[in-house]
């Protein structure tokens, strides 16, 4: 019975096997992908951890000089309170526990909300990068 040839929302036909739950939908089926085949750079890796509490400082240290509540803060970037509230601990993700690694149009709104410039909001964020230990060398890119 396995695998059987099942119809895809698209129209055209794919295999269906026991490994279902493994793989993600992309057509047509010699183009699935599975996971472990992705490589990816880890949510926890010690370089995100500290560029996230280097952001988390810069937006909290400057909320408070501005005298904003998180609620306003958000108000003025055109933000959710809890995405300001998630960066402030150096996270994106509260319930899955996740680095910091805002978009650049959150930062963007962020720093036109706290009256600096994305260099002021991102200061020691470079010098931090160009540091980490897992540097490329020049021609791997």
């Amino acid at each position: 019975m396995w695998p059987r040839r099942a119809p895809s929302p698209a129209g055209n036909f794919v295999f269906a096997t026991r490994q279902a739950p493994r793989f993600s939908w992309v057509y047509p089926a010699d183009n699935w992908v599975y996971p472990a085949e992705i490589e990816s750079v880890s949510d926890h890796s010690s370089i995100d951890y500290q560029l996230a509490k280097q952001i988390a400082k810069t937006v909290s240290t400057r909320r408070a000089e501005l005298g904003l509540s998180q609620y306003e803060l958000a108000r003025r970037a055109e933000l959710d309170r809890t995405t300001v509230q998630a960066i402030e601990v150096g996270k994106t993700d509260l319930k899955n526990n996740r680095n910091a690694n805002p978009k650049i149009l959150t930062l963007l709104h962020l720093a036109e909300a706290l009256e600096m410039s994305i260099d002021d909001l991102l200061e020691g964020v470079e010098e931090t990068f160009a540091g980490r230990e897992d540097r490329r060398a020049p021609g791997m890119y």
